[in-house]
């Protein structure tokens, strides 16, 4: 089993100590708590390209795959795009 190296910390700061697989699992729960789970979010993004478009049927959206794995994703929305074209 990896040694995630907080034990020290916590015994210095908090003067506790703490197991190598309690350490490891803390660390994973927290991750997952800030970062959230990727394939959920993933999972996502077709329901927010939908909702995106819904909003108006002008804005383009793309998502690009490779044998469901993630390549790319492409927004452009209607107002920007008008904005942008105004400039030029």
């Amino acid at each position: 089993m990896e040694n995630c190296g907080d034990e020290e910390h916590y015994m210095v700061e908090f003067g506790i100590q703490v197991g190598d697989k309690r350490c490891i699992n803390a660390r994973a729960k927290a991750w997952s708590k800030l970062f959230g789970q990727y394939k959920q979010q993933y999972e996502m993004l077709p329901h927010y390209a939908v909702e995106i478009f819904r909003a108006n049927s002008n804005n383009t959206v793309k998502i690009k795959c490779d044998k469901k794995v993630f390549q790319g994703l492409y927004i452009c929305f209607d107002y920007v795009r008008k904005c942008f074209l105004a400039r030029m």
